[in-house]
């Protein structure tokens, strides 16, 4: 068993792309029984917190791990487990500095020589053996630790919202992209760009036919599955105390059907 490595990732925010993280981490673990690593790549840390944990303040993170003061394995967080058929979603967290591993790079250059780009690679080589699949939620930018994270990743993923800023995001994230391929990962393959907190009648506004063709001339698939904007999917942590995906009371939900079609185009077709 080797990992396959899907980041998400959008240089513009608030695109629900760490609720996309969480909620296909869910499908795999819920309805395929696959072992499912999540690493948070944003020093917000919310990944834990849509599994209701709380990290303690001194909590090591990732940047403890690449500065080789903590292990991978003193990191986890498993917050979903089924023993019977041996499946299970762990949490990597970020930790309050991960924001920092640039100014660490600075200081210690010659500690990471001859490439700071492949400090996320290292890490990752730990765990392909251990999971079926590692999602990796990216903070929104064109960051260090961003074109680290996009060396080690075997494909990534693009959420998006549907407007005309989203649209600028999401061309200026694909050309991020292609400047990481040129540069440290040759093999990154963008998988496909999917739809959140879509709104009725979609297929018939001016951004989704200049989206549709931008992404045919890229040869960028556009997954047929879109998460509409829902309010009950959004507050199930607050009622739940887990993911919308997790949730009995939300199984008939539009938006947890969607992603578990979703599901079903990325990681299976």
């Amino acid at each position: 068993m080797t990992a396959k490595i899907v980041a998400l990732y959008n240089h513009k925010g608030g695109i629900a792309k760490t609720t996309s993280v969480v909620n296909l981490a869910s499908q795999l673990f819920m309805y395929q029984n696959k072992k499912v690593a999540i690493i948070d790549g944003d020093s917000q840390n919310n990944c834990p917190s849509c599994f209701a944990r709380v990290l303690p303040k001194q909590f090591p993170g990732l940047l403890e791990v690449v500065k080789g003061e903590a292990s991978i394995h003193d990191i986890r967080i498993r917050v979903a487990e089924n023993e019977e058929d041996d499946a299970f979603i762990d949490i990597y967290p970020a930790g309050l500095s991960l924001e920092d591993l640039e100014k660490v790079v600075e200081r210690n250059p010659e500690q990471h020589h001859p490439s700071t780009l492949v400090l996320y690679k290292h890490v990752f080589r730990e765990l392909v053996n251990k999971y079926d699949f590692i999602l990796v939620d990216c903070k929104p930018s064109m960051s260090f630790t961003n074109r680290n994270i996009l060396t080690a990743a075997d494909a990534v993923v693009l959420p998006m919202e549907l407007s005309n800023l989203a649209f600028q995001g999401l061309t200026q994230s694909i050309d991020f992209i292609d400047e990481v391929r040129e540069q440290s990962n040759p093999h990154i393959q963008i998988a496909g760009v999917f739809l959140t907190k879509v709104e009725r009648a979609t297929h018939q506004t001016v951004i989704f036919k200049t989206l549709n063709e931008y992404l045919k001339k890229k040869g960028i698939r556009l997954y047929k599955s879109m998460i509409p904007r829902s309010t009950k999917f959004e507050n199930a942590l607050t009622f739940d105390g887990t993911t919308a995906v997790l949730s009995k009371r939300m199984k008939k939900d539009n938006a947890v059907i969607q992603y578990g079609s979703l599901t079903q185009e990325i990681f299976n077709s």
